[in-house]
């Protein structure tokens, strides 16, 4: 079976397969049959771009491909995206538009993931309210509505400064006001990132977890400095009853997307004074955290990372064969 990847062209890169996690991933998943185009373009049936093989980056194509995953950085590379798209051939994508916008919105997805339950601080995204808002929760996170990167957000309190706007990893973007959960004793904040995946059955499952805490930064983002550690370094247990929540808020994400597939998520919560986990946002782009700790911690991560990047491709390959069905 040949499988598509969807991502920034790599047949320039100096950098060999094996220093790449998704080039170690296409390695990882050739041993069960499934060879993985990392595709640059397309005619609308057939797909080229380069695959991975021990030592470069081979050229590829035109061959057609039985389903894409697409890990397209879109919001920040529209026309490359717009291009790629045009040639894309009628199979199952994974991670598709839908699944990327929804993502990507803050707002939108906390109104879906709230309306089936989900516990998420409560937020707002009415400029002409903001002020009202803050007087009655006292702090909050003022953020980019389609931020990323930890850009743009900042913490403020009853009485300051809320502009409609906030400014975003691509320019200035209409805000979103979420209300703060105060933190950990002698923290600024303590926050997760867990990667949820589904397997090659369709069921959801968590690879891995990582922290990002900070004494100073409340925002702990790692792109701002958050120190990063495994998880079950934080949580008494191991990070099993976060986990059990991060499958089911996966998988009331992918309700409000009937039809579109989903095989991975993203999900940040922060840790509140009492130990209870709140879900503030879902990224449908999720990469780097757990190659942190990898690097940190070779012997005990880097097998579990090369694992995480090649569970959606064999997720993929599951969807093709018939093995499961999107919710």
């Amino acid at each position: 079976m040949i499988l598509g990847v969807l991502v920034p062209p790599l047949g320039a890169s100096a950098v060999a397969p094996r220093e790449r996690p998704l080039g170690r991933a296409a390695l990882e998943v050739a041993k069960d049959g499934l060879r993985v185009v990392f595709v640059s373009g397309g005619d609308g049936s057939r797909v080229w771009g380069h695959e991975a093989t021990e030592d470069r980056w081979q050229p590829v194509g035109p061959v057609h491909v039985a389903g894409l995953w697409d890990r397209f950085p879109r919001r920040g590379r529209a026309a490359e995206w717009q291009r790629l798209a045009a040639g894309v051939p009628p199979v199952p994508i994974v991670n598709a538009l839908a699944a990327a916008d929804l993502a990507a919105d803050k707002w939108l997805t906390q109104v879906a993931l709230a309306s089936s339950g989900v516990a998420m601080p409560e937020a707002t995204v009415e400029a002409d309210a903001f002020g009202g808002f803050l007087d009655r929760v006292g702090v909050a996170f003022h953020k980019p509505r389609f931020g990323a990167y930890g850009i743009g957000i900042r913490r403020v309190a009853r009485g300051g400064d809320v502009p409609a706007t906030a400014e975003g990893a691509h320019g200035p973007e209409p805000a979103l006001l979420q209300a703060a959960v105060p933190p950990p004793t002698g923290w600024a904040g303590v926050a997760f990132r867990v990667l949820v995946q589904r397997d090659e059955r369709g069921v959801w499952g968590c690879p891995g977890s990582v922290a990002r805490r900070s004494l100073l930064d409340p925002v702990v983002n790692a792109a701002r400095g958050a120190e990063v550690v495994p998880a079950d370094e934080v949580l008494a247990d191991g990070g099993a009853e976060l986990h059990a929540r991060s499958c089911e808020a996966a998988a009331r994400f992918c309700d409000a997307l009937p039809g579109e597939p989903v095989v991975e998520l993203g999900l940040d919560w922060v840790l509140d004074d009492k130990g209870r986990s709140w879900l503030v946002e879902v990224n449908g782009r999720p990469m780097g955290r757990l190659e942190v700790v990898a690097e940190q911690e070779p012997g005990r991560f880097a097998a579990a990372h090369v694992a995480s990047c090649a569970a959606p491709l064999r997720a993929l390959a599951g969807l093709v064969r018939g093995q499961w069905t999107p919710r």
